[in-house]
């Protein structure tokens, strides 16, 4: 099935694809996998969610920066390519030191690669002190293509 086929399974649109920000490429395909470059929780090039997660009063903005950004690592993916599940996510919250519910700030990205593939794929999630532009979460991704 294709990317397009499962975000039309599930009635989801994608944002506007966001262009790097540096001299790098958004993703790359090669081997039977897509790598995604870091991405945060914007529309097009505006940046939705920006800012600090300072404690547990900002998880609802974190649980939304989570969810666009998880998005926009799907925007990157041409949608006719058949991509069977995510491998493996790398997520960073920007956030201060006592903020530990990062999991539970990434859940609604869990949920929708849980929702589209049939797991969310292994994660690893760091706190980070600061972002790029100061975006409040940042992911990349390996995904595996079907043979």
């Amino acid at each position: 099935m294709t990317l397009g086929e499962r975000l039309a399974a599930a009635g989801l649109t994608l944002p506007p694809a966001f262009r790097p920000a540096g001299n790098y490429l958004g993703v790359v395909v090669t081997g039977g996998q897509v790598h995604v470059a870091g991405m945060g929780p914007t529309e097009g090039p505006t940046i939705v969610e920006s800012g600090r997660i300072a404690g547990d009063g900002d998880l609802a903005k974190a649980r939304r920066a989570a969810s666009l950004t998880a998005l926009n690592l799907l925007a990157q993916i041409d949608p006719g390519l058949r991509v069977r599940a995510p491998l493996k996510v790398f997520a960073l919250v920007n956030c201060a030191p006592a903020f530990v519910a990062l999991d539970e700030a990434l859940a609604p990205a869990h949920a929708l690669f849980e929702r589209l593939f049939g797991h969310p794929g292994a994660w690893t999630v760091v706190g980070a002190p600061c972002l790029p532009f100061a975006i409040s979460t940042e992911m990349e991704a390996i995904f595996a293509l079907e043979e």
